[in-house]
């Protein structure tokens, strides 16, 4: 075993490979954890981390699975929504091994029992971790079973927990192998140094207890080789192997150059850099990867914003609350009945479309979340095409957002079960300020500014999905956020004083957040759900 450390460290007590905190909750990735994932479905939260999380329960089924009981509780906020915001059809999409943004999504139940595939799903009391806490139970088709834990932490992100009662935090940023060994032929120390002996300096090792096995995690940004593979199978007391590919677009392999928007501004100034140079910066390093790379990455996002908006502007479906409303912005232009306003009701219309992209079941991009998709595309295209910029500006845009979108990942949360509507709407009216500043030429000064303004005019903005959707109020609360982050943006560019720095507002908004009674995050239980209206339709959708 090599002696320097590798890609994941080393530990020079031991020698064994055992590396550093990384991952997102070290140092978010704004392609992972703010500008995506890519999805079809109407909750990140929900549907798309659902996608990943039943795709950890297929591979360490190893592919084989047979029946899956999923539990939820009471307390938390998939007891409410879990049909409504799609978290079943998301699992049962994952258990098939589909991606986020497959379209199959849609007709994942069918496909699941055709397969002869059973998911069943309870509300039943435990110690939960996370108001987005998932308690499953797999029976393999060759008669094994065994349980796993999940969160669903805002935004798509997921981390398994447990796995037959040993305690992870995976969260789909690297290749994780996992090896399982009996109990009574190791113990945990021998278990490690017999596993770090065959590894190399660039995989990470933990190994955890479990009910009745140990189990030893790989962590590596490749494949292990068949060479080492065979060497576990080679240790006493092995059991069994399964190896968990990676579900983010950037792994986890590098770390954060700067970890606060003061930090940014100390240098922005320093080299006299734009925002959206600082997000290059802090992306390559991050997760080490080329600086074309992430110009690639970030206009693949402007083009899948881009044709969100055209399929949510013909998009025709069925069983949803809203009707389709996007065309009545235009409607109401030509017949002269608005008020002048051209390129906020652009931004109108665009946001609604990208919502209703996201009801028809179409793809979309969840920036930061599904809940407020539609902020970040309205307002950035709304005002590119208004004032016929390049596409290049419009990435730059973008990659200034993800930047201020990083730091809200960092310090807070994009959970509306965790912080309510203001980490999800009020968090994307904050990165399109940013945005919107940086394509009208602002200093990384303005574009903070702006973020700050933007995020505290947001704060206490609650979460009351009416009838368990991702429907109503959130379309209000995204046209109101992109209004919001225009106004923002000239108040910024106008020097206006923000007082509050954005590091403090952002501690803010999650402060606040925490002092949010469950009732208004996410639940379904308060604001406008429980409304005499709100209450008929929940029933009229069989949610209550």
């Amino acid at each position: 075993m090599a002696e320097t450390p590798g890609i994941y460290g080393g530990d020079d007590r031991s020698g064994l490979p055992v590396g550093e905190a990384l991952g997102t909750a070290g140092a978010p990735s704004i392609f992972n954890d703010v500008l995506g994932p890519v999805m079809v479905g109407p909750s990140s939260s929900h549907t798309a981390a659902s996608v990943r999380i039943g795709n950890w329960a297929r591979e360490l089924a190893g592919g084989d699975l047979k029946r899956v009981d999923v539990c939820f509780d009471p307390e938390g906020s998939l007891a409410a929504t879990y049909v409504g915001q799609g978290a079943d059809i998301g699992l049962m999409a994952g258990f098939l091994g589909m991606d986020t943004d497959d379209l199959r999504i849609r007709d994942a139940k069918a496909l699941l029992s055709d397969k002869n595939i059973t998911a069943a799903f309870c509300i039943e009391p435990f110690a939960a971790e996370h108001p987005n806490h998932y308690k499953l139970n797999v029976l393999r088709g060759d008669g094994s079973a065994f349980t796993m834990d999940a969160l669903s932490v805002g935004g798509g992100m997921a981390r398994l927990i447990t796995y037959d009662g040993a305690r992870f935090n995976i969260d789909g940023g690297a290749f994780e192998t996992l090896a399982a060994f009996d109990k009574k032929s190791q113990d945990a120390v021998s278990c490690k140094r017999a596993v770090g002996a065959v590894l190399s300096a660039n995989e990470r090792l933990t190994v955890c207890s479990g009910e009745t096995r140990l189990i030893a995690d790989i962590t590596s940004l490749n494949p292990l080789g068949g060479e080492i593979i065979n060497k576990i199978n080679g240790i006493t007391g092995f059991i069994e192997i399964c190896a968990l590919t990676p579900r983010l677009p950037v792994l986890s392999g590098g770390n954060a150059p700067f970890i606060t928007a003061c930090q940014i501004m100390e240098i922005a100034a320093d080299r006299h850099l734009p925002l959206w140079e600082m997000a290059v910066s802090y992306e390559c390093a991050r997760g080490r990867i080329p600086r074309e790379r992430v110009m690639e990455m970030a206009a693949g996002i402007v083009s899948a914003m881009r044709k969100s908006i055209q399929t949510g502007s013909a998009a025709e479906y069925g069983n949803r609350l809203l009707k389709r409303q996007s065309h009545l912005i235009g409607e109401g232009v030509k017949r002269g009945k608005l008020i002048p306003s051209d390129l906020l009701n652009d931004a109108v219309m665009y946001i609604t479309a990208v919502m209703e992209c996201k009801s028809s079941m179409n793809a979309f991009v969840a920036a930061p979340t599904a809940g407020s998709c539609g902020v970040l595309p309205g307002v950035l295209v709304s005002a590119a095409e208004r004032m016929g910029l390049r596409d290049e500006c419009l990435v730059q845009g973008l990659l200034a957002a993800g930047l201020i979108g990083a730091l809200i990942a960092m310090n807070a949360t994009f959970a509306a079960e965790t912080a309510g509507c203001q980490a999800e709407c009020g968090a994307a009216s904050c990165m399109a300020a940013a945005g919107l500043t940086q394509i009208m030429g602002g200093t990384a000064g303005q574009c903070l500014a702006a973020a700050s303004m933007a995020l505290q005019n947001m704060l206490g903005l609650i979460c009351d999905p009416v009838a368990g959707g991702a429907e109503f109020p959130c379309l209000g609360k995204n046209i109101l956020a992109g209004m919001n982050a225009y106004s923002c943006c000239n108040m910024a560019l106008s020097g206006y004083d923000e007082v509050v720095p954005l590091d403090e507002t952002i501690k803010a908004m999650y402060a606040v957040g925490k002092m949010m009674p469950r009732e208004l995050r996410c639940t379904g239980l308060g604001g406008l759900a429980q409304t005499p209206t709100g209450t008929k339709l929940a029933a009229e959708k069989n949610v209550i």
